[in-house]
């Protein structure tokens, strides 16, 4: 009898070990869904932040392209805008030039006016034969 108390006693010891093995298999096993969701979590996560990058590296790339053009367009502008003050400084030369010449012109027609004006005065003042 007394050996059979010792053996309920070991198989009873036994069973609690179990069922706590047990216990702990089953939350080992609850811990590594846990952390199989985290897991699951954390790649999509990195995969979203991957996407991202992608779409900001392609963002900078397409800012690179238009600021490319950008530069172009501003440097075709100041070649036509340094073209037009070329052609500006030559129109303002040649009014200049014009204006220089139409003075002169206007010189010698007040002359001649003067010289016109002294003639028919001096007809005036003598008389006609």
């Amino acid at each position: 009898a007394a050996k059979e108390a010792e053996l309920a006693r070991v198989l009873a010891c036994q069973a609690d070990s179990l069922t706590k093995l047990k216990a702990s298999q089953a939350e080992l096993a609850e811990q590594k869904t846990a952390l199989a969701a985290k897991e699951a979590e954390l790649a999509r996560v990195l995969a979203c932040q991957a996407d991202s990058l992608t779409k900001l590296k392609a963002s900078q790339a397409e800012l690179a392209e238009q600021k490319t053009a950008l530069a172009a367009k501003e440097a075709e502008l100041a070649q036509a805008l340094a073209c037009q003050a070329a052609s500006f400084i030559q129109d303002i030369t040649q009014l200049q030039r014009e204006l220089e010449v139409s003075r002169a012109e206007l010189a010698g027609l007040k002359q001649a006016v003067a010289l016109s004006s002294s003639s028919c005065s001096s007809l005036l003042v003598s008389p006609f034969p």
